[in-house]
């Protein structure tokens, strides 16, 4: 069964009156340094940004400090963008110059290929395997699943030099990612 779809924008009014009510919003002098402090800290965040190129990276432990500074960060922004897309979703216009939109909820297919080769081909015969792998994008992890469980036996650097020979030609190293890990 499809999921039904949603209205964008349909929320649950039970939650915005309990929302709105433990609200503390700062008033007068308070408010006023508040914004100051934080249109302040924009523009020092700016300077460091234009100028992040032409600055060494510190090694050792205060390397290690800044990226642990950065890694909160990102969890304080990620947090503080949640908090503001639900205040904007109650109330639009509460944050100046910010706006937030909830999209509708998007359909997912099943990840079962045969269960959906079965279904189309079902209806529709002239639906061959051959069309829909080429309708469909395999990944390298995806393939190398399917061996180990048609060979349950074999070791699996065994299957991967399996596949890498079947697959000659058809691989493509990819630039290195740095990952990064606390």
């Amino acid at each position: 069964m499809i999921p039904p779809r949603r209205k964008p924008g349909v929320r649950d009014t039970r939650l915005q009156n309990s929302r709105r009510s433990n609200r503390a919003e700062p008033t007068g002098e308070l408010a006023l340094s508040q914004a100051e402090a934080a249109r302040a800290a924009v523009v020092r965040l700016r300077r460091i940004c234009a100028e992040l190129d032409q600055l060494e990276l510190p090694t050792g432990p205060v390397g290690c400090a800044l990226l642990d500074a950065l890694e909160l960060a990102n969890q304080i922004h990620n947090e503080v963008r949640a908090k503001a897309r639900e205040a904007l979703l109650e109330e639009p216009g509460l944050i100046p110059h910010w706006s937030a939109q909830e999209s509708a909820p998007a359909r997912e297919l099943s990840r079962d290929a045969v269960v959906v080769f079965e279904r189309l081909h079902a209806t529709d015969p002239t639906l061959t395997a051959r069309l829909l792998l080429q309708a469909s994008a395999p990944t390298l992890s995806g393939l190398l699943k399917l061996q180990y469980v048609l060979h349950p036996g074999t070791p699996r650097p065994e299957v991967e030099a399996k596949v890498e020979r079947l697959l000659e030609g058809l691989l493509k190293l990819r630039e290195p990612v740095v990952r990064y890990s606390a």
